[in-house]
């Protein structure tokens, strides 16, 4: 049974630090929850494809307010 719990925030991908992270994180048996502000921020972005265009240029406050309750949470 884990012990303890770990958040680590930054990207979900294979050849990261925040992956050497988790892997070290389960070795020690902590529970590992993982959060990827790029894909949350992507799922809060909206207008599709305009709007991921717009986002990428300009910050929307909106958007990134939903991002970060979404890391509250």
């Amino acid at each position: 049974m884990y012990s303890s719990k770990i958040l680590i925030v930054g990207t979900i991908n294979c050849f990261c630090l925040e992956t050497s992270y988790s892997a070290a994180a389960k070795e020690l048996h902590y529970e590992v929850v993982r959060f990827d502000p790029t894909q949350r921020l992507i799922k809060s972005i909206r207008f599709g494809k305009l709007g991921e265009f717009i986002s990428s240029f300009f910050h929307i406050d909106v958007w990134n307010r939903k991002m970060n309750r979404d890391l509250v949470i």
